[in-house]
């Protein structure tokens, strides 16, 4: 029997509401519909509410764009979507002027950007017309909207402690985007500190932002990992005499644009010092087209852009390279390469929320020299980084599969919706 099914076995001994023979009625609030599967985001939503789907009815609501496949991806898995508008898209000027706007203001931009009249009557107007057990909120910027549920337990998952990304990112920005990431930093840090306590629940994907949300107020927080479909990622052999190095991630997002610039500009001309042959290959959604220009003139990289399948390239790479400088919550990109039988070299960061060990599941190096060199051995010793992908593997296997964390999540929702109703009023 799956993990799943005996989280919901165990429950089922229990009491607790239901409705139209499902277990629980779930509303979610998120800013998206996750699908496509291209970030890690959306992998985890998608992979643990489909899961969840099966025992309880989930209600999914969201901004658009909404394009039908993705909407009938969900709903195919059994959860229902409600799509309540575009979220308005900002570039260049607009978006200069939307941030300067955001100065004086006290939210943080990116809670003032997803909090919308049409997002809140939405939801208004849901829980006027139905009675739900939980109402869970998919990212931390949509804890905005806990003033508009009342006596109804709020799960909040945190994809990661936002503060830090902000924080990590003014670090390696200049003198004035460091200024100003900063600041957003200490405005989410204070608006996380105010809404954790909301919740009747957290949910981490560590036990270092577990920690984190508990000393800001939470009430209440537990650990449910990221997962990798293990079924999807198979083990694979290694391509014969390969040396590229393969970074898979959404280029859309600031974090994975500085770790994708850090390589290839620091660490992948050393490395071609002793390999002249290596090749660095990056892989993902949206990039944008400075990174395009900087790519093209760099010796061996690679961009490939987006794609259908990762696992072709993956097969074909050597070694996965998670070198990032910003970032919070822990890697799901890392924890593919490992279901796929891949040694990883990552920072610290890159490896951070993931119950590794350096030097037996994976590399770890912090400075372009100490990744350049790790990466330099690891790329002349097949039998090496054969042995350490295969502990990866193992690992994986035992400790990441989805069926598995979302049992673990089950187990929050069951226990949450079975509060007493002074409990839930008490928010």
């Amino acid at each position: 029997m799956s993990a799943l099914k005996q989280s919901f076995s165990r429950a089922e001994s229990g009491s607790a509401p239901g409705a139209n023979g499902r277990y629980l009625r779930v509303l979610v609030l998120d800013e998206a519909i996750p699908f496509p599967l291209t970030s890690g985001k959306a992998i985890r939503t998608f992979s643990i509410l489909k899961r969840l789907a099966r025992l309880h009815e989930i209600t999914f609501l969201c901004h658009g764009p909404a394009p039908s496949d993705s909407v009938e991806e969900l709903e195919r898995a059994g959860i229902h979507v409600q799509v309540c508008g575009d979220l308005p898209v900002h570039e260049g000027l607009s978006l200069y002027v939307r941030l300067l706007r955001n100065l004086p203001q006290t939210q943080p931009y990116s809670v003032v950007k997803h909090t919308t009249t049409a997002f809140r009557s939405a939801l208004l107007q849901l829980l006027g017309e139905r009675s739900f057990d939980i109402v869970q909120c998919e990212w931390t910027p949509y804890m905005t909207y806990a003033e508009c549920v009342r006596e109804i337990p709020i799960v909040a998952m945190l994809h990661n402690i936002e503060a830090d990304i902000w924080r990590r990112r003014s670090e390696v920005a200049g003198t004035l985007g460091g200024l100003f990431f900063a600041a957003q930093g200490r405005r989410m840090e204070r608006f996380e500190q105010r809404q954790f306590g909301h919740a009747a629940v957290c949910i981490a994907v560590s036990e270092q932002d577990r920690q984190r949300a508990l000393q800001w107020g939470a009430k209440d927080c537990v650990v449910a990992e990221n997962g990798v479909d293990l079924q999807t990622y198979a083990l694979s052999p290694e391509a014969k005499e390969s040396r590229d190095m393969i970074f898979v991630g959404s280029l859309d997002w600031f974090p994975n644009q500085d770790a994708v610039t850090y390589m290839a500009k620091e660490i992948l001309p050393l490395v071609r010092k002793v390999h002249p042959e290596a090749t660095f290959t990056i892989v993902g959604r949206k990039p944008p087209s400075g990174l395009r220009r900087m790519l093209a003139n760099i010796p061996g990289a690679l961009l490939v852009g987006e794609v259908e399948d990762v696992r072709p390239y993956l097969s074909a790479a050597a070694l996965v390279v998670v070198p990032l400088r910003v970032g919070g919550g822990s890697r799901l990109k890392i924890l593919e390469a490992m279901g796929a039988g891949r040694a990883v070299l990552a920072t610290s960061i890159g490896a951070e929320g993931l119950n590794v060990v350096a030097g037996e599941t994976l590399e770890i190096a912090d400075d372009a020299e100490s990744l350049a060199s790790s990466a330099t051995r690891m790329l002349s010793h097949r039998t090496e980084r054969s042995r350490m992908a295969q502990r990866a593997r193992a690992l994986v296997e035992a400790q990441y599969g989805w069926d598995k964390i979302a049992a673990q999540v089950n187990n929050v929702w069951l226990a949450t919706a079975q509060q007493p109703s002074t409990a839930r009023s008490a928010q």
